[in-house]
């Protein structure tokens, strides 16, 4: 990705694939919707806030648990590691603006693991990674 942070919708299509294409693209699996209620706690927001969300993160086994990773070890790292406000993480999730990232090294929620590669995730208003189909 060429552009980091806040960007334009026109911007983000260029350098994001469609979530058609990421649909398609057995390195990426879909949030479910148990780990959409995980982050929604995770945020302190309502159950249901996200119902709908579609958002995808590279399919990552933890090395430390054996543990498949997914959006609740993004927002975990997010917050502790990145000092992120949930209220951020959440109009990054919701919101309208659209943003680009870096690809991140993820630690797992459950032993705390550092990723040794980066992992990559992509929703309808952000995306995080070198992210190319």
């Amino acid at each position: 990705m060429s552009v980091i942070g806040k960007t334009t919708s026109a911007e983000f299509a260029r350098e994001v694939p469609t979530m058609s294409d990421v649909r398609k693209n057995p390195s990426f699996r879909r949030t479910s919707d148990s780990e959409l209620r995980e982050v929604e706690a995770q945020l302190n927001v309502s159950t249901g806030v996200l119902n709908g969300l579609e958002f995808y993160t590279t399919n990552e086994i933890c090395t430390g648990c054996g543990r498949k990773k997914g959006l609740p070890d993004v927002i975990d790292t997010a917050i502790n590691d990145a000092n992120h406000s949930p209220a951020e993480l959440l109009y990054a999730l919701l919101g309208n603006e659209k943003n680009l990232g870096r690809p991140q090294h993820i630690r797992c929620k459950a032993c705390g693991t550092l990723s040794s590669g980066y992992s990559e995730y992509i929703g309808s208003n952000y995306a995080c990674g070198t992210i190319e189909f």
